[in-house]
């Protein structure tokens, strides 16, 4: 899975614009649809194969990955995101530290919104940090002494 930019500076007013403009075939901000969807459980896939190639493992990940547009997610569908991302958070203690706690169902307010996509992003910057932390040693630099 790519990653995709998560949103989470979304405003009272991108909702209001939203709810003014329904019949708008454009992405909005301050909507929830299945773009959102496909972001969220995206990206938590992705961070996961991230954390698998540092050798962090967390628990089998259970989130739906293929939204259709018109599909309206059950309770159950929202109570596997949570828990995909509390098994992000428990495998991986910089996460623990950095993000938000993860918001309580239904992730219906915008707030909510925010802090689930807030969480993937502070795991993606952690996690590209510690590669970019990564040092790369050559033949003559690999603990040789130079006389």
């Amino acid at each position: 899975m790519p990653w995709v930019e998560p949103i989470f500076d979304r405003t009272i007013m991108d909702v209001a614009t939203a709810q003014n403009n329904r019949e708008s075939t454009l992405p909005q901000k301050g909507a929830r649809n299945y773009t959102d969807l496909v972001r969220i459980t995206g990206n938590i896939y992705y961070i996961r194969d991230l954390m698998n190639q540092h050798g962090i493992s967390p628990a089998a990940l259970t989130s739906k990955l293929n939204w259709v547009l018109g599909e309206v997610p059950t309770y159950n569908d929202i109570l596997q995101i949570k828990n995909d991302l509390n098994k992000l958070k428990t495998a991986f203690s910089a996460l623990q530290i950095s993000a938000p706690p993860t918001p309580d169902l239904p992730y219906l307010s915008y707030y909510k919104l925010n802090d689930v996509e807030e969480i993937l992003f502070i795991a993606n910057r952690i996690l590209k940090g510690i590669e970019e932390m990564f040092i790369y040693s050559g033949e003559i630099y690999g603990g040789e002494l130079w006389q």
